[in-house]
């Protein structure tokens, strides 16, 4: 689409971990935020901390650049590098909060599944619905990327016995469009352009 220009989101990567770490937030599973002390949060973007048995962390990605108007990504892919030690056993992964979350204005939450190691892995995740769960239909995983409000990773799973948790999480990317007033260097093949009939009006 000739009006849209590339834009790249990235968050963890080795230039801006210092300016981005502080935007991220740790939560544990009801929600309540942990203090960057508890979990040596740190800007590699690393998590230790000895938890409790049953007990998860997750980490809330930057919102000045995850959340708003996702619509234009999708069927692009996020990618992101990830580890967690120990390993998720048996047992220990709930499907129904997924390892990566994306929750919408509305707070309805798509997860996707990431299987994480004890090695660090990069991963990928189609901006697609029938990548993420519960399934939805087209047009609506597009209404839902219009307004994201939290991009959400799993640090931690629960286990059956307290555990010292080391978990790293790096380079954070998206592919998205953004309008554009002039004309970019290179089109955007993925943003469709549509055009309405005369005696119709409508956003593209």
């Amino acid at each position: 689409a000739p009006s849209y220009t590339q834009q790249s989101l990235h968050s963890l990567g080795n230039s801006s971990a210092s300016q981005d770490i502080s935007k991220w937030t740790v939560v544990d599973q009801t929600g309540s935020k942990i203090a960057q002390s508890d979990t040596e949060w740190n800007v590699l973007g690393s998590v230790q901390r000895q938890v409790e048995a049953g007990y998860e962390l997750f980490a809330i990605a930057n919102p000045d650049k995850f959340s708003g108007n996702l619509l234009h990504a999708y069927g692009r892919q996020l990618v992101f590098s990830f580890a967690v030690d120990p390993e998720p056993g048996p047992g220990q992964r709930s499907i129904s909060k997924g390892d990566v979350i994306l929750t919408s204005a509305s707070g309805q939450q798509l997860s996707a599944t990431a299987l994480p190691t004890a090695n660090m892995t990069e991963f990928s995740i189609p901006i697609i619905e029938r990548y993420w769960e519960p399934l939805r239909s087209t047009n609506d995983f597009y209404f839902f990327l219009t307004n994201i409000t939290s991009l959400k990773f799993r640090l931690t799973y629960p286990s059956v016995s307290p555990q010292q948790v080391s978990t790293g999480l790096s380079d954070v990317k998206l592919s998205t469009a953004a309008m554009s007033a002039s004309s970019p260097s290179s089109d955007v093949p993925w943003v469709e352009l549509c055009t309405c009939p005369s005696q119709h009006t409508g956003p593209r």
